[in-house]
């Protein structure tokens, strides 16, 4: 997961913020802004890995799920900036998840 974060945090040193897109966090007053950009690709990170990953309660649901349940929080949940570069470190295969 280290390596994914990493690799998405590079990318988006040069992504503007668009601060119009209403997270969760807007609903407790903190808003896009207010989250740092760390956090915000640790959640699309750890989120990555944790449903592409075994869990002693559940089968892996495998990277394409994942991605394609990632893709679907863009925006709503999840910050569509760091979604849109975890997805092309993804699809250019620049980024992978050990499982």
């Amino acid at each position: 997961m280290a390596h994914l974060s990493a690799a998405v945090a590079t990318e988006l040193d040069s992504t503007p913020t668009r601060s119009r897109v209403r997270l969760s966090a807007n609903i407790h007053g903190i808003g896009k802004i207010g989250i740092p950009v760390g956090v915000r690709i640790m959640a699309i990170t750890d989120t990555v890995e944790a449903m592409a990953s075994h869990r002693p309660y559940r089968a892996a649901l495998g990277i394409d799920l994942a991605l394609a349940r990632v893709e679907a929080a863009r925006g709503i949940q999840l910050d569509p900036d760091v979604v849109d570069t975890c997805l092309d470190r993804f699809r250019t295969g620049r980024a992978h998840v050990d499982v």
